[in-house]
């Protein structure tokens, strides 16, 4: 059965991973292809990833191996920053999927 993330994730996007310099600029040497719930917000208290104004968080479907700092998120044009990763397991340990807090 899919996770509820898996359900509704609708949104494409593109996670940049492992970093590479070539010709003094930061390139990446895996592009991977996912799906994702997209949820912006104003304002946040104190949590899990710090105090954040006006962010967006990406849930996205599980993958082979989880998203990974640095990266960077391709999303509708615009890239974000990856700044904080939380995996979420069921009780049974099955991988729903992840919460990926950005800036940018």
């Amino acid at each position: 059965m899919a996770s509820i993330i898996e359900k509704y994730a609708s949104q494409d996007i593109t996670l940049l991973q492992n970093p590479v310099i070539a010709d003094g600029k930061t390139t990446y040497k895996d592009r991977i292809e996912a799906k994702a719930i997209v949820s912006e917000f104003k304002e946040a208290d104190e949590q899990y990833f710090g105090k954040i104004r006006n962010g967006i968080t990406f849930y996205i479907s599980p993958l082979d191996d989880p998203p990974q700092l640095p990266g960077k998120i391709l999303c509708n044009g615009r890239e974000y920053e990856i700044k904080g990763v939380r995996i979420y397991k069921n009780l049974s340990s099955k991988l729903l999927g992840y919460k990926v807090a950005v800036a940018g």
